[in-house]
């Protein structure tokens, strides 16, 4: 799917009445959970992807390269579209389609 697809499928259901509720994973297998249940996208967390690879958060420990990978990695797993740490959804801004 190409990324500005993937972006309008992150994006829709912001715009729309009634919210969003958009849970966290921590890693891949955590994110199965919630695509699973039905959710339309997945965040993830910097702190818990810190502490999965045994850093801490908030001292740019973890790399931008590291965040978009495990977005990319949630994506790719969950068919689900899903944000980088800040919440700006990069990760689907990227020229790269997510595989």
């Amino acid at each position: 799917m190409p990324g500005s697809e993937v972006c309008e499928r992150f994006m829709a259901p912001h715009a729309r009445d009634g919210g969003l509720v958009m849970p966290n994973a921590w890693d891949g297998p955590s994110a199965l959970m919630p695509a699973d249940a039905g959710f339309e996208a997945i965040a993830t967390s910097s702190a818990a992807l810190a502490a999965t690879l045994g850093r801490s958060d908030g001292r740019h420990e973890v790399t931008r390269g590291e965040h978009l990978g495990h977005a990319r990695l949630i994506g790719r797993l969950t068919g689900c579209p899903s944000t980088e740490p800040s919440g700006t959804a990069t990760a689907m801004r990227l020229k790269t389609p997510l595989p």
